[in-house]
């Protein structure tokens, strides 16, 4: 990250307000036994009525042959074949998209089931500003069970760096190499959150470049990063076929927080991770790795456990999770 000092655009940040930025992630796998194209037949008008219920709107598309990546209003949405992944900040309401979602399907594909369904988040600054069922995990279990009564829920993480996860699996486990990385960071510093605030950076191009973000997947095929007014950014990458990233950004001062998502088959994770922690400084972050091949786990979740609160490792249905909480010295 290039050196950056602006106060007015320092002030800027402070003026933008508080706003919750951990996600609310949703990833759905389905099978579809009379269709080719799957979830890729549904039209972006159709996904935007779906996304009512959501409270957030379609802001941007690219897509690869196998994949479409929608930028939101409030995060992410990637759609390929059998899989989706919705990803959404704020307040927004994202468990009540599974029933209009699941009518789309249906009406849109056809005949389906659920091989997976996994919900998770890490814990809200402020619980109560959300709008039911999401005010606490407990609440989200309880709706969640009214559809998937068998789905199991967990936590890891100390109270304050707490990670929720609720999953449900069916059928056989998946045998191809699958993985996900995300980075959950909190307190980035000043000198990160300058670079995302509009009146410094007018468009995501800018903020990418000077960054450095735009180092993270220098071989993407397609890049949508986009500037928020006052402050805030997101991005989405297509990096190849259906191998995705997405980063989001609130740089507020009283509730900055950046995060990293991707199923990237690349050669290091521990590459990624590093590049990510000097480019926003966090005082603390949650790191997740789930993976059905256990020698991807990245060395850097191995190694640095001298500065993390807690490390817990699980296997799951052929996968093995690892969630780690690391608080840095400031």
């Amino acid at each position: 990250m290039e050196p950056f000092s602006n106060q007015k655009g320092r002030l800027s940040v402070k003026d933008c307000g508080f706003f919750e930025g951990a996600e609310k992630l949703l990833e759905i796998w389905f099978d579809f036994s009379n269709s080719q194209r799957g979830l890729l037949n549904v039209t972006k008008d159709q996904w935007t009525e779906v996304l009512k219920f959501v409270k957030c709107e379609i802001i941007g598309i690219t897509a690869s042959d196998v994949m479409t990546a929608y930028l939101l209003s409030e995060s992410s949405m990637f759609v390929s074949r059998e899989r989706l992944i919705l990803k959404t900040c704020g307040r927004t309401t994202i468990l009540n998209v599974l029933t209009p979602l699941l009518d789309c399907v249906k009406k849109n594909i056809g005949g389906y089931s659920i091989k997976d369904f996994f919900y998770s988040r890490k814990n809200f600054l402020e619980p109560s500003n959300q709008i039911p069922p999401h005010c606490s995990f407990e609440n989200e279990v309880t709706f969640l069970k009214k559809y998937f009564p068998e789905g199991k829920s967990m936590s890891y993480g100390p109270p304050h760096q707490q990670w929720y996860l609720f999953l449900l699996h069916e059928g056989a486990f998946q045998t191809q190499p699958d993985r996900t990385l995300e980075i959950l960071m909190s307190g980035i510093s000043d000198r990160s959150a300058e670079l995302f605030t509009y009146e410094c950076y007018p468009s995501g191009m800018q903020m990418m470049q000077k960054s450095g973000l735009e180092s993270l997947f220098p071989e993407a095929d397609k890049v949508d990063p986009k500037a928020f007014e006052p402050c805030g950014y997101s991005m989405n990458v297509i990096i190849q076929d259906d191998e995705y990233c997405n980063i989001h950004v609130t740089p507020q001062v009283e509730c900055s927080y950046a995060s990293l998502e991707t199923n990237s088959g690349v050669a290091s994770y521990d590459d990624i991770i590093r590049k990510v922690l000097e480019i926003f400084e966090p005082t603390s972050c949650i790191v997740t790795f789930f993976t059905n091949q256990e020698e991807d786990i990245p060395l850097f979740l191995l190694k640095e456990r001298s500065c993390a609160c807690d490390v817990q490792e699980k296997a799951l249905y052929g996968y093995h999770l690892t969630v780690a909480a690391f608080q840095f010295d400031t």
